[in-house]
């Protein structure tokens, strides 16, 4: 018994360069795209091994010139794609501390806490009793520690910058200035 093969319909060349994705449809990257990336990642490769860049156009047979430019093109792309700025960075830091101080302020502030242990009268049952835990006083250093790093990061430890047109009389809140 002879089972027929199925031939397969070749598709034209441009439905070849398109796929569907669930938001439409995406560009496949060209052969050439494919070559330049290639290439890329040999210069990278044999850059990171330590090689010269005269060394790796010779091994490439390509010129100095486009090996310079490969990897000017490398870096600039890698740190356009992974680099964090500046404010990303301190919130990621801020947001880290916040959590430290959550966890060490209760136990530099000393607390009490609901547990369950055996009953002493009759081992196979437990009670549940409230233990009084004092303040510890490393986690009290280590707050102040992360207390102060939060302030660098703010700039909350940076002198306030006076202005020129103050004067020299204080005026608060509920006085009247005139009458002193």
């Amino acid at each position: 018994m002879a089972t027929k093969t199925a031939r397969k319909r070749r598709k034209p060349v441009t439905e070849l360069r398109k796929r569907k994705s669930l938001g439409g449809t995406q560009r496949l990257l060209s052969p050439t795209t494919v070559k330049k990336l290639e290439l890329d990642w040999q210069i990278f490769e044999l850059r990171r091994d330590g090689h010269s860049i005269h060394e790796i156009a010779q091994t490439l047979q390509i010129g100095d010139a486009t090996v310079r430019s490969h990897l000017q093109e490398v870096l600039s792309r890698t740190i356009k794609e992974t680099a964090e700025t500046a404010e990303e960075n301190r919130q990621l830091q801020i947001d880290r501390l916040d959590c430290m101080l959550v966890k060490y302020m209760r136990m530099a502030q000393g607390y009490r806490q609901e547990e369950e242990v055996r009953d002493p009268k009759d081992p196979r049952k437990t009670i549940r009793v409230m233990v009084d835990y004092p303040p510890n006083m490393a986690a009290a250093g280590l707050v102040l520690s992360i207390e102060a790093r939060r302030s660098k990061l703010l700039a909350l430890d940076m002198p306030e910058i006076k202005k020129l047109d103050v004067t020299g009389i204080r005026e608060y809140v509920g006085v009247d200035v005139s009458q002193v």
